[in-house]
Order: structure tokens, then C-alpha cells, then sequence
């Protein structure tokens, strides 16, 4: 199986920045999970 890292980096218009790191199996259904919580 092939290991697959994603990143995602956001910055608000207050200029709080966000991080957010996913490594591994990664499905669509984990994709849409974190895109759920935001």
C-alpha cells in the first residue's frame, strides 16, 4: 500500500493560521471527515 501524506494550510481574516496534517491511509471519507469539522 502506498503511504500518502496530504497538507492543508489556512490563514482567517484575523490571521489565525491552521495547520493540518494527513498521513497514511488516507480515504475520502477521512478527507471529507476533517472538511466536516471545519
Amino acid at each position: 500500500m502506498v503511504k500518502k501524506r496530504i497538507r492543508i494550510d489556512m490563514e482567517d481574516h484575523d490571521g489565525a493560521k491552521y495547520d493540518i496534517k494527513i498521513e497514511g491511509n488516507v480515504t475520502r471519507d477521512k478527507i471529507l471527515k476533517i472538511f466536516e469539522m471545519m
